[in-house]
């Protein structure tokens, strides 16, 4: 939550909606423009992204059942434990960018959700 409005200048910055290319001056034109409300755009699906990510790496991780004896097997089920975590959180990462490019007109995430199973 609090590196939020870093992100999102962040996200603008690589869209080249908004500053001079540089991040100051895309953040102050984001507050003056938009407000400060602005800059925590897409909050909750970032919270909801970590949130869900971390539980399913230690759940995946701890639930799988395969052996974790040797190094080489840790970084394989963690590594492949990771990487479907990922594939299932991603849709909550689209969601936030779009919520922080202030193109889409979400009001939440579900909104965003219905959007892109929409489409």
């Amino acid at each position: 939550v609090c590196t939020m409005p870093i992100d999102t200048t962040k996200v603008r910055l690589q869209l080249k909606q908004q500053g001079f290319g540089r991040a100051v001056p895309t953040f102050m034109e984001i507050v003056k423009k938009e407000g400060w409300k602005a800059l925590f755009r897409g909050c909750g699906a970032a919270v909801g992204r970590q949130g869900t990510y971390s539980g399913l790496c230690f759940g995946l991780y701890n639930g799988t059942g395969f052996k974790r004896d040797t190094y080489m097997q840790k970084l394989m089920v963690g590594g492949s434990m990771g990487a479907i975590s990922v594939a299932m959180v991603n849709p909550l990462d689209v969601i936030k960018v779009r919520m922080q490019s202030g193109k889409f007109g979400y009001t939440n995430v579900l909104s965003g959700l219905k959007d892109l199973v929409k489409n």
